[in-house]
């Protein structure tokens, strides 16, 4: 059994260079991560499985691939902010107890890529609770106004 911060940083590695992948792939990156966060690898990792945070993230692209109908676009999302977007999740991940799922349905990847600024400037923690506050505000808001937007 390998440590937990040892696990903690294979897998922070992974999901950055998987999430670089996506930035250089002829799919939507927003996509991917969303069809991530269902594979079967994603949540077994979730569960804690050693073997599937050490599964190459080469690996893990081909059974997104394999297991989703995604269309090809000409959409190229800034690897910086992607790499941010990882950071957030794998941080959210191990401090929360949050499933990639889970963290998705709360904070859409679509939501984090476009308050990137100024969410980036804080520490992750602090993004974090923010976009989740924001979020959990609005939705409140939706309800009373019928209005459906979510801005900072």
């Amino acid at each position: 059994m390998l440590d937990n911060d040892l696990i903690r940083e294979a897998d922070r590695r992974h999901v950055i260079q998987l999430f670089e992948l996506f930035s250089e792939s002829p799919y939507d990156a927003l996509d991917l991560i969303e069809a991530y966060s269902r594979t079967y690898s994603r949540i077994r990792a979730d569960e804690g499985s050693e073997y599937h945070v050490l599964k190459q993230p080469i690996n893990v692209y081909n059974d997104i691939l394999r297991e989703n109908y995604l269309e090809k676009t000409e959409s190229e999302e800034d690897q910086v902010i992607l790499h941010w977007i990882a950071e957030l999740y794998v941080y959210t991940r191990y401090e929360k107890g949050l499933s990639f799922r889970e963290m998705i349905k709360t904070v859409s990847p679509e939501w984090l890529y476009k308050h990137f600024s100024p969410l980036h400037e804080t520490s992750l923690k602090n993004a974090w609770e923010k976009a989740v506050y924001i979020l959990g505000k609005n939705r409140k808001e939706c309800i009373l106004t019928g209005n459906n937007t979510a801005s900072l």
